[in-house]
């Protein structure tokens, strides 16, 4: 019965591994599970853990009666999401030219889709944020990059913005952690992550709150050129930059509003996992 299938959901993140098995309608058979990532491991671990993954998430779904029936992966990029194969250099190296496809089936027997994270970022959101699909939705994940994606009537359309042209160099040179943290350090001396600079400003510490304040007009200035011709009714953030959104997000919304002369709302998704739940719904 198609109610009793699931489909085995990784969000395979630099940081965390996040999985669990899903059914129909993006409900968890069991628990999400989460662990620490091991990008910088070898080949033969990262296969291992990944392997092992599988393994204990098809137990699971087994277990109270259901039966996997597909593997669903999002991974950063760059990766060839249609054959299974890692480019990655910056992490996951032990992965690099590896037919992930064909060596994980040999763990679980499934047919494995592989799907970009901001683009599952992008499902989870549809179909978690969302009672029906706007018109035209564009989800961004602000972090170490920026990752972006464009939905027109639920439909995916691809969108990559972290290099479009912006000032004198590219959108990403200006919005990401390592913008907003050098230039907290460009003015204070101080050179702290992002969740500390967070917490300064919320403590009212000056310079932190105008480098968010500042770090919000940059990103609705840029985000009103990048997104030009999406034209987007609502824009959804998500990423680790997103958590300090009270910050920075009405300067967002408010400098795309006046760049645009729309009336685009730019929100924040605080809803759980939502690039795995985004893999469930990228299969089903």
């Amino acid at each position: 019965m198609k109610e009793l299938e699931c489909t085995l959901a990784l969000d395979v993140g630099g940081t965390n591994i996040d999985y669990a098995a899903i059914g129909h309608g993006l409900s968890v058979i069991g628990d999400v599970h989460s662990i620490q990532s091991m990008s910088d491991s070898s080949q033969d671990v990262i296969i291992d853990k990944l392997s092992s993954i599988l393994s204990q998430l098809t137990r699971e779904a087994e277990s109270v009666g259901f039966q996997p029936k597909t593997c669903a992966m999002a991974f950063p990029g760059p990766f060839d999401y249609e054959q299974g194969v890692s480019h990655m250099t910056h992490k996951f190296k032990g992965l690099h030219g590896l037919d992930l496809k064909q060596t994980l089936r040999k763990a679980c027997s499934l047919p494995i889709s592989f799907l970009n994270d901001a683009d599952a970022f992008g499902y989870g959101v549809l179909n978690k944020h969302f009672s029906q699909p706007p018109e035209r939705l564009a989800t961004i994940t602000l972090g170490t990059g920026i990752g972006s994606s464009l939905f027109v009537h639920g439909e995916l359309i691809n969108l990559e913005i972290w290099d479009s042209p912006y000032r004198d160099s590219t959108l990403e040179d200006y919005i990401s952690t390592n913008a907003l943290v050098g230039a907290y350090e460009k003015v204070s001396g101080e050179q702290l992550t992002v969740a500390a600079i967070a917490k300064l400003a919320q403590a009212g510490e000056r310079t932190a709150t105008t480098t968010f304040e500042s770090f919000g007009k940059e990103l609705g200035k840029g985000l009103a050129k990048a997104l030009a011709t999406s034209d987007p009714e609502h824009i959804v953030l998500g990423g680790g930059i997103s958590k300090s959104f009270s910050l920075f997000g009405p300067n967002a919304e408010t400098a795309y509003r006046l760049t645009t002369g729309t009336t685009t709302s730019i929100e924040v998704a605080t809803e759980p996992y939502l690039s795995l739940y985004g893999a469930a719904a990228f299969v089903f």
